[in-house]
């Protein structure tokens, strides 16, 4: 029979239907740490933990066994002469398991409420740690809850878990602006109000305060009525609405900034302050604050709210398109078309749109952030959350400036201490290692100045907190003070805050066994992130050495099987990399595994989901682009040559063609440098084909002719083919030549007809989709449909069901110019479910654009 026993609250023990009770205190203390322990004891632990303070322990103790076995049985019990336990077999639930594996409704108070035995000293204290260590479990647990109810707009449950914070801590300001908030939100202004006079009530009570500035102002704020059709009206609030983000889930608790939060959701909430910036030195938390505010406000914003990494950005590899316009598209997947100017392509998406952009890591882009002023000006309704370490000088800009966490003085009283953000955040970072420190009084002091030591700064107190289970916090604040003064004196010319990161740092780095530290610093080479297989492949860091550096803090989790380093962590580790003789060999590694990569995904970016496809590739292009620099700098043609048609389908298909062009561009340059010529006309071919999709006609003929040439010199049939296509094509869409294009394809076919290679078909398709869109011009129907099969026959073979998709497409508008308005229908519907199904946006637009026409010449109006 199952024995029930719950301990949080009111001690309740269970045997099937009937309730239990046991003679006394002592034998719940006992089944309570047996249980809680999860082991067997001596006798004499147990003696001294419970009957320290009685005249004969040992009876004492054969006391309460004999009365915890009259009250639960024997069946659950193991007892000897030496130990006591619980039965590994005994069928015994309790709620606490349960409890910390993610049920807080069992949470019902403290651990063994009311439970007091003054004469057990020793098993007091037990308890009183345990009852902490539960109690901060349960209010963390309701924070996250409270924190992610918020974030998706479900503002009861956020009232209810603010409420419940309450009750553990009815004097917690943050809490009771929660639950004002969460109110407010709910359009219950005066539940708001009433909740501000009940927490102001029980300050002054208990303390003889007034609440914070903060909660003042929220209180003024709901205090406010609507505002009349004269003043500036607040963005308004559809919570009813899920809304659409990409932002950062957050895994850990937020501590303090309580006033900067009030005043960001003030000014991000007034249309006329359109682009606030987030500025400080690194490490002081501006990323974290402003995806916190960003998860707030999400229900403010129509169309939500959207993240645009910038760390990674090189505004070398910008090439002609802004590199701001580039990120912003990334992070919105949005995809261009073919047609030029793709920056303008997406300030007109944007101009519908009513959203936030978190653009993240700003500093190191000076005249690029001009183009904001584009963006606010044609897009009236998009808000722009800036993080940087500098301003961004630019005259719409609103400067919100952040400093470290507030720090307490020694001189304060413990009770103080513990309330100020910096502190519980070194706990509660401490505690997920762990590590239950005793901030009551022995460590209190020593985190106060570790906290100190490095300014307040949010990413400093993590990385010190995160060595709680190893080292003690006396340990690691002297590593911190001895490393700071050795960076005063080499590096004087350094301020003071950025040297007590890096001495955080160093910190961190000399705590590392020989293997980690070799990790860390091979892992700086990445770009964007990496993932697992990754970071073996080039830094031999196995998945326990990267979940390892996560707990100290030094590597972040990111979308459940990706890692990423902060980035002056990464600038620290880079260092680290560059003084071994390893750097260049990381390298290499690097661009080879990603090059490979990506060469890897030719097949799938033009197979059944090349969309799919797309999305995984534009995860990794920084590190691909990386990559592309790093073998174009070691002057590894063949690789660039392998990985180029995969990228050449990539660009097609995000709508990077100034990209793809500016990387051909320089590839193109290298291989003309070394005299490579066979590599250079495959290159000239892809080059040709970017300036053929952004209508260059004179630049495509030119790089395709000279292609042709190359081809001649070497007697490569298949290069040559490929010159003549692409010369047919830019005559044939672009320059309306039909003659020109026809001989162009005709000589392709001649030369194909002598291959056998794996891109022959492909080639030959080409041919019969030229073709047929020149009978087809020509009103000559039955051959333009002969030749159109022909392409969509051979594309279907390739599983490339995007052209074969297209070539039907060219096949229905044949069939309407021809008068078969029954089939070309059937042909448009079944083209437009292809391009549904592999998420093709313009191709679809496209059928829709001739769908209607058989409908119409049949008569269906309607």
């Amino acid at each position: 029979m199952t024995l029930k026993i719950r301990l949080l609250g009111l001690p309740q023990i269970d045997q099937g239907e009937t309730a239990v009770t046991l003679r006394g205190q002592k034998p719940l203390a006992l089944l309570a740490y047996l249980l809680l322990t999860e082991k067997s004891h001596s006798r004499q632990h147990l003696m001294d933990l419970l009957h320290e303070d009685t005249s004969d322990p040992r009876a004492s103790l054969r006391w309460t066994l004999y009365h915890l076995r009259q009250g639960i049985g024997d069946s659950y019990l193991v007892a000897d002469r030496q130990e006591i336990g619980l039965k590994a077999t005994a069928e015994i639930w309790c709620d606490v398991p349960h409890f910390l594996a993610g049920d807080l409704e069992l949470y019902r108070g403290d651990l063994l409420t009311d439970l007091d035995m003054p004469d057990s000293p020793r098993f007091m204290e037990w308890l009183f740690f345990e009852r902490e260590r539960l109690r901060t479990h349960y209010q963390n647990a309701l924070a996250a809850q409270l924190q992610a109810s918020e974030a998706r707009g479900d503002y009861p449950a956020m009232v209810a878990a603010a409420h419940k914070l309450l009750q553990l801590d009815n004097l917690r300001e943050k809490w009771l602006r929660a639950a004002m908030r969460g109110y407010a939100a709910l359009g219950k202004r005066q539940a708001a109000l009433a909740e501000y006079e009940r927490g102001r009530e029980q300050l002054q009570t208990e303390l003889g305060v007034e609440p914070a500035p903060a909660t003042i102002a929220l209180y003024e704020e709901i205090k406010q009525p609507p505002a009349s059709t004269t003043a500036v009206a607040p963005r308004p609030t559809l919570h009813s609405r899920v809304r659409a983000h990409n932002l950062p889930a957050t895994a850990t608790l937020f501590f303090g900034r309580e006033e900067e939060q009030t005043r960001l959701e003030s000014l991000l909430n007034n249309p006329d302050y359109r682009l606030v910036t987030l500025t400080g030195e690194g490490g002081c938390g501006k990323t974290r604050l402003a995806v916190t505010m960003a998860h707030r406000l999400l229900p403010a914003f129509a169309q939500g709210a959207w993240f645009v990494p910038l760390a990674d950005v090189n505004p070398a590899e910008a090439g002609s398109m802004p590199v701001l316009a580039q990120a912003i598209a990334g992070a919105l997947r949005f995809t261009f078309s073919q047609r030029p100017e793709p920056e303008q392509q997406l300030l007109d998406y944007l101009r519908q749109k009513e959203m936030l952009l978190l653009l993240d890591n700003c500093e190191h882009l000076d005249r690029e952030v001009d183009w904001l002023v584009d963006l606010l000006q044609e897009a009236a309704a998009v808000t722009l959350l800036a993080t940087s370490r500098t301003p961004l000088r630019l005259q719409a800009e609103y400067i919100v400036p952040l400093d470290g966490l507030p720090v307490p003085e020694l001189t304060e009283p413990p009770a103080t201490i513990r309330t100020y953000s910096s502190i519980q955040l070194f706990d509660e970072r401490a505690s997920r290692t762990g590590t239950q420190l005793n901030l009551q009084n022995g460590y209190l002091a020593d985190v106060v100045r570790i906290c100190h030591s490095v300014q307040g700064l949010p990413l400093g107190i993590e990385l010190a907190a995160a060595w709680a289970n190893q080292v003690s916090p006396p340990v690691i604040l002297r590593q911190i003070e001895a490393d700071l003064d050795f960076l005063a004196t080499t590096m004087r010319d350094v301020p003071a805050r950025h040297r007590s990161l890096r001495a955080i740092f160093n910190t961190s780095w000399q705590l590392l066994t020989e293997a980690e530290q070799q990790a860390l610093a091979q892992l700086a080479v990445f770009r964007g992130g990496f993932d697992a297989t990754a970071a073996a492949a080039i830094a031999n860091a196995s998945t326990d050495r990267l979940n390892g550096l996560v707990e100290k803090s030094l590597l972040q989790i990111v979308d459940s099987d990706r890692y990423q380093m902060h980035p002056l962590m990464r600038q620290f580790a880079r260092e680290k990399l560059d003084e071994t003789a390893a750097d260049a060999a990381v390298l290499t590694r690097h661009y080879h595994y990603y090059l490979q990569w990506v060469a890897a995904q030719a097949d799938a970016l033009s197979g059944a989901e090349p969309y799919k496809a797309k999305a995984e590739v534009a995860v990794e292009m920084n590190n691909i682009r990386q990559a592309w620099n790093q073998a174009l700098a070691a002057a590894n043609l063949d690789l660039l040559l392998d990985s180029h048609h995969a990228l050449t389908t990539y660009w097609r298909l995000a709508g990077l063609l100034a990209e793809g062009e500016d990387s051909l561009v320089r590839v193109v340059a290298k291989a003309k440098e070394l005299g490579d010529r066979s590599v250079l006309g495959q290159l000239l071919v892809a080059q040709s084909y970017f300036h053929f999709l952004r209508g260059q006609p004179e630049n495509a003929l030119q790089t395709a002719q000279e292609a042709l040439a190359l081809a001649e010199q070497l007697e490569d049939s298949l290069l040559a083919a490929a010159a003549h296509l692409r010369w047919g094509y830019t005559a044939l869409l672009i320059q309306g030549d039909n003659e020109t294009a026809q001989t162009q394809f005709e000589r392709a076919s001649v030369l194909l007809e002598t291959q056998s290679s794996d891109r022959t078909a492909n080639r030959v398709a080409e041919v019969h989709h030229g073709l047929g869109i020149i009978f087809m011009n020509r009103g000559q129907a039955e051959l333009a449909q002969q030749h159109l099969q022909s392409a969509i026959d051979l594309y279907r073979q390739q599983d490339d069901r995007q052209r074969e998709s297209s070539a039907q497409m060219v096949l229905g508008v044949n069939a309407m110019s021809s008068g078969q308005y029954e089939p070309a229908r059937e042909i448009f519907q079944e083209v437009l479910a292809t391009k549904q199904a592999i998420e093709d946006r313009y191709g679809e637009i496209s059928v829709l654009g001739n769908l209607p026409a058989p409908y119409f010449y049949q008569g269906y109006y309607s």
